[in-house]
């Protein structure tokens, strides 16, 4: 009987393990799940708002270390032939629903592309240059750091 009664404690506990460890793989239990699937480039952004309730400006050609004329930010789901109407640009991936695709081009050709599902970052559809300058203020709620792009100069 004590050796049942053992049996059961050891598989509970491996239970318990498998389901901590299945919330942590999915950031449940992390506050910082909010930068988790962020580009380099958004948390370039981010890294440039040091102050709390204070608004960093900043062009977005600095956020980058390669040459690029037009930047795209293209929110999921869209097809192929929806991405090339948008940026006149021969395009062949899916961009998946939760996602969405920031699209680097230089001299008609795509120079770089990130994937994100961040929280913050540029307004999905937009246009921009990497003379665009961008305003994004870093404020402080219940704990947590959020950042929102307030300005927008193209």
């Amino acid at each position: 009987m004590i050796i049942i009664i053992k049996f059961y404690i050891v598989l509970v506990a491996f239970y318990i393990v498998l389901v901590v460890l299945a919330f942590h793989s999915y950031g449940l239990f992390n506050v910082s799940n909010v930068f988790r699937e962020c580009s380099d480039f958004e948390l370039s952004m981010k890294d440039k708002c040091v102050e709390v309730d204070s608004v960093y400006s900043f062009s977005l050609g600095s956020l980058t270390d390669f040459e690029w004329d037009e930047l795209y930010v293209i929110r999921g789901p869209k097809f192929p032939i929806e991405v090339e109407r948008r940026i006149s640009v021969e395009y062949d991936k899916v961009i998946q629903d939760n996602y969405h695709q920031y699209i680097f081009i230089r001299n008609e050709n795509i120079v770089k592309e990130l994937r994100s599902s961040c929280s913050f970052g540029l307004r999905f559809g937009g246009k921009y240059t990497s003379s665009t300058i961008v305003s994004m203020k870093k404020k402080e709620s219940e704990g947590i750091m959020r950042y929102r792009v307030v300005e927008v100069k193209n």
